[in-house]
């Protein structure tokens, strides 16, 4: 393989040619660009610090590239409609507009923010910095702008033809096996399912804030939630970021993108929805989810758990089933240990016990 000769990481990592430096205080250290004619009679540019805060800056160099990013600029807001950012509240991207869950500032009723300027929800987490991710929160933004001002329902909003744990399912499935902006938007965007006693209604790609804040609908059994994320070192961090996980009964270890669903009940305090229930799909390194045994079966049995008032999690489910495994052990497996295989949850490995009964 033969590297690119116009790539500066080329030059930088092969080549030493160029400089590369992150996070650099030029101005804390006292450093002053100044061009120079160095002792052989080459033009150059000189960093005026030396090489005592930083060896790479001894010489002179040809071109200097600062790449200072950007601030949001704010001198077209008088002082009384002048936007809060983030920085003003002690929040990670301080240079974002302080925003609410409907990507509206949170001092000036009625200002709201599109593109790169709604990132202030997803900073350093998600796609919303750049077009492949704002295109998806930007299209909420109107969505949310038609609901809240014109009365208008939600838009990509249909019935579901039944309430059956199957039927809610494979409506799930579809959306997390296709649906582009959930993949980009990871941890940001949801779809939503509304259930009621004879009917539910799907809504795709809504903003998991905005869920979070609105009141709970005296008319709903349930609500369901999809999102994509990526896995946090498993629950109690003891997944295996080494290999991919295998076992349905360890899907909440999963760490590559992979779908998460929520159920939620209405808060006998606030009235606003309340968590009683995660479940997570297996990682597919193909993202395709569409094996029946391993994608939608555990899917419609979670939901199906979920409607008779079942929360238990897939780490209490995990947990009891390797209490089952020991409390069988024979007095030869305990004491020269044992390994034991379950077709849903993987291995169980229990070391040898020392005088064991």
């Amino acid at each position: 393989m033969s590297p690119r000769p116009r790539s500066l990481l080329d030059t930088f990592f092969l080549k030493s040619l160029d400089t590369i430096d992150v996070d650099t205080d030029l101005e804390g250290r006292n450093c002053s660009l100044a061009r120079r004619v160095s002792p052989g009679g080459k033009p150059e540019i000189d960093f005026g610090c030396g090489g005592g805060h930083n060896p790479s800056y001894r010489e002179g160099y040809d071109r200097v590239i600062r790449c200072l990013g950007w601030v949001f600029e704010d001198r077209l807001f008088e002082d009384a409609v002048k936007p809060t950012l983030n920085r003003d509240l002690g929040l990670l991207g301080g240079k974002y507009p302080a925003l609410t869950e409907s990507y509206e500032s949170v001092n000036v009723k009625n200002l709201y923010f599109a593109g790169t300027l709604s990132h202030a929800h997803d900073y350093k987490r998600s796609a919303g910095g750049f077009v492949h991710g704002f295109r998806y929160t930007a299209r909420a933004l109107y969505r949310l702008l038609r609901l809240s001002h014109q009365g208008v329902r939600w838009e990509s909003q249909r019935e579901l033809g039944s309430t059956a744990a199957r039927s809610v399912a494979l409506a799930l499935q579809r959306r997390f096996q296709s649906s582009s902006g959930l993949y980009q938007m990871f941890g940001e965007l949801c779809d939503a399912v509304l259930v009621r006693d004879a009917s539910a209604t799907y809504m795709e790609e809504v903003p998991l804030r905005f869920i979070a804040h609105s009141a709970f609908p005296t008319s709903l059994r349930l609500l369901l939630t999809l999102h994509m994320d990526y896995g946090n070192k498993g629950h109690n961090g003891r997944g295996d970021l080494s290999f991919a996980t295998r076992e349905v009964g360890r899907a909440h270890y999963s760490q590559f993108l992979h779908p998460i669903l929520r159920a939620y009940e209405p808060s006998a305090e606030s009235g606003l929805p309340s968590l009683v229930s995660e479940f997570h799909i297996i990682e597919d390194l193909l993202t395709t989810w569409d094996v029946e045994a391993l994608h939608l079966k555990p899917l419609e049995e979670w939901i199906s758990r979920v409607y008779e008032g079942d929360y238990t999690s897939q780490e209490e489910r995990l947990t009891a089933r390797f209490k089952e495994y020991e409390a069988n052990l024979t007095r030869e497996e305990r004491r020269a240990g044992a390994k034991k295989v379950d077709p849903y949850f993987g291995a169980f490995t229990f070391p040898a016990v020392k005088g064991a009964m």
